[in-house]
């Protein structure tokens, strides 16, 4: 749960900057390297 809470952290940070396309690879790529 904490990193579904720190993902969406994360999103919310790039999504203010309005950078989500960059965000959303920048999280696939953190969540194939925590698996």
């Amino acid at each position: 749960m904490s990193r579904k809470l720190l993902n969406k952290q994360l999103l919310l940070n790039f999504t203010d900057s309005g950078e989500t396309g960059i965000a959303n690879d920048m999280l696939d790529n953190l969540l194939t390297n925590l698996r």
